[in-house]
């Protein structure tokens, strides 16, 4: 999964990712930057779940496949927000998209750049958190994942209601971690 792909449609189509598919995505059109895509693996079934009506530029940018496995059907949600953008528009949109594609047989992944600090106790954490909690949606990122000038905030989380997952550092170095989302895949796939 990639977000922020700062990349247009026909650039995403042109990318060959050897044994994935590109999934889903929302490119910007106005603005430079932005937009989110997911990368799938060619052994896995999946459908696209256009989202794009409920998408606007900075405001709130994702993107959803529904993920078929022998055991459960994951819903994975890709989400890019800026960080100055209007945070009611996000969370309206966000709770419309969380209705349309959840049910109770699908279990849910959503991941992103939320561009709120879930370091910090603040009014942006805890309207994001108690949406997601409706849903049974709990975050598994709890280290920092950007390096800034004077902070180490952690903006990008990944939140699930699965129980078998859990989430780890890539420890790269880098200004902008990578999360890894790990299933015990067996008792997933098998």
């Amino acid at each position: 999964m990639f977000y922020r792909t700062s990349l247009k449609t026909y650039q995403l189509d042109n990318i060959l990712l050897q044994n994935y598919k590109l999934g889903a995505n929302f490119c910007r059109k106005i603005y430079r930057n932005g937009g989110v895509c997911i990368y799938i693996h060619k052994l896995f079934q999946f459908s696209n779940i256009n989202v794009q009506k409920f998408c606007t530029e900075k405001d709130l940018e994702a993107c959803v496949v529904k993920l078929y496995l022998p055991r459960c059907t994951i819903g994975i949600v890709n989400i890019y927000r800026s960080p100055s953008e209007n945070s009611e528009h996000f969370l309206n949109n966000l709770e419309t998209i969380l209705n349309s594609i959840s049910s109770n047989s699908m279990e849910l992944i959503i991941c992103g750049d939320f561009n709120v600090n879930f370091f910090n106790n603040n009014v942006h954490k805890q309207l994001l958190n108690s949406l997601l909690a409706t849903y049974g949606l709990y975050s598994t990122v709890q280290f920092p994942t950007r390096i800034c000038n004077n902070s180490v905030p952690t903006i990008d989380n990944i939140f699930i209601n699965i129980v078998c997952a859990s989430s780890c550092n890539s420890g790269d170095g880098t200004d902008q971690k990578v999360q890894f989302l790990m299933f015990m895949m067996m008792m997933i796939v098998k």
